[in-house]
Formats: C-alpha cells, structure tokens, sequence
C-alpha cells in the first residue's frame, strides 16, 4: 500500500474533461455501474441515499452509511476509508482509517460483496502515423485469446474477454456454475488484462487453488496456461486460442 504523501485540497478544480471513472461491480453480477471522476472532486462511498455512489445490498449490511471517498487530484486517484465498520481493502490489504491511499488503475477495492475498479480512458492528444503493419506491436484484438475450460462447469468452456470480470461459483447467477457445496455462492473472478490473466478468491470458503498454492482472498493473483485451477472438486484450465 502506498499512501498519500500530500493532502488533497478539494477546492482546486483542474480544466479538461477527466479520463479516470470508477466502475462499481456487485459479485452477484446483479450491479454494475461506472461513474465518471472529475479533476479536484470527490465521490463518496456508502449505504446512506444521497451519496455519490450509494451501496445497498438486498441480504447484507457489509457497507457503512459512508464507507471511503475517492478523489482525483493531480493525475492520481486516492481512496480514504472513512472509519467503516468492516474496513476498505485495497488490492487485498486493509487501509488504515482517514488516511489517503493512492489508487493505482492495475488494483481494486473491496468493499465486501462490492468491487470498485479505476478505469482510465485514453486520451488522443495528437495521434501520430499508423505504424506500418509489421511493426505494430499486438493489441487485444489479436493477441491469443485465453479460454477457460472446465467439463464440469456450465457452461464447459469461456472465453475471456479484455476487462471484462468473470465469476466461477455455486449459484446459477454465475458465468460458470459449479454445483458442489465444497464451492462457495460466488467462489473467485477471473480477469483478462491484455496479455495477463488474474484470478481473485472471493472470500471462499474452502480456497481459491493456482495447483497447491491456496490464494489470498481478494488479491488478484496471474494465472499463467498450464498451471490448474483448483476449486472444491473441480478443476479449471486455462488454455490460448491463436
């Protein structure tokens, strides 16, 4: 964790739309939401109506009535837990109450079933000349793709889309359900960044495996082809589609 080493002064106001947003995602696929970040402002996190982002699970009360803020100042995103009852995690490691954490765009926050993701947009300031085709270095669009398979799963198999979270777990609401009570409702995510594939444990109960290696609940961890993925019963394998 990196924290702050200057006060953010809310007042100040920077010109120019912003390129940051924050993107809310609930485990249960149910929420999913981004919000943009303007230069000098602020939004504020929590259970209570009138919030910028207001949080309110239909079975659980993991969220405080106001739970962190998140600012962007100069460039960089910082997040302040503001003294919740079950604590803000940032990429896994719980930040100390009423102090400023910088946020970088590769991590996310957990605010229990609630995921936050800093989205950072590309801004064309002067575009140069395509390169010529040889030289272009390989994008999303045609690097191999990753697919997931496990012959247990429905579906059996998925293709991982650049960005776009998928969550392996017991309940049907899932993008592949594994039905065995050794899983957990929602059991890990799956992330595809480029070339970088991410697994994450969600609080399971029984773990969240890369071979024998237990992961740590909400830490994003690589995945790298050829190593299984061990969850209750089932494993998982991770393979590249040219």
């Amino acid at each position: 964790l990196r924290e702050s080493d200057s006060k953010p002064s809310g007042a100040t106001t920077e010109e120019g739309e912003s390129r940051f947003a924050v993107r809310v995602l609930r485990d249960d696929h149910n929420e999913d939401r981004t919000l943009p970040l303007r230069p000098g402002g602020r939004l504020t996190v929590g259970r209570r109506p009138g919030l910028d982002i207001v949080l309110i699970h239909p079975t659980e009360r993991y969220v405080s009535k106001e739970h962190c803020e998140i600012l962007l100042q100069d460039g960089r995103v910082l997040v302040r837990d503001l003294g919740s009852t079950n604590g803000s995690y940032l990429n896994g490691l719980r930040l100390d109450k009423d102090r400023f954490y910088e946020w970088p765009s590769d991590q996310q926050v957990q605010l229990g079933p609630y995921t936050l993701f800093v989205v950072e947009k590309k801004v064309d300031m002067a575009r140069p000349a395509t390169p010529p085709a040889e030289e272009r270095p390989p994008t999303p669009a045609n690097l191999p793709v990753p697919e997931i398979n496990c012959p247990e799963g429905s579906p059996a198999s998925l293709m991982l889309v650049n960005n776009a979270p998928v969550v392996l777990g017991r309940l049907d609401s899932c993008d592949m359900t594994l039905n065995n009570p050794r899983v957990s409702k929602n059991h890990c995510r799956i992330m595809r960044r480029g070339e970088r594939v991410e697994v994450t444990d969600l609080n399971s109960t029984n773990g969240t495996f890369l071979d024998t290696q237990r992961l740590p609940a909400g830490s994003p961890v690589v995945w790298q082809p050829g190593v299984p993925l061990r969850l209750g019963v089932y494993t998982v394998t991770l393979n590249l589609k040219e």
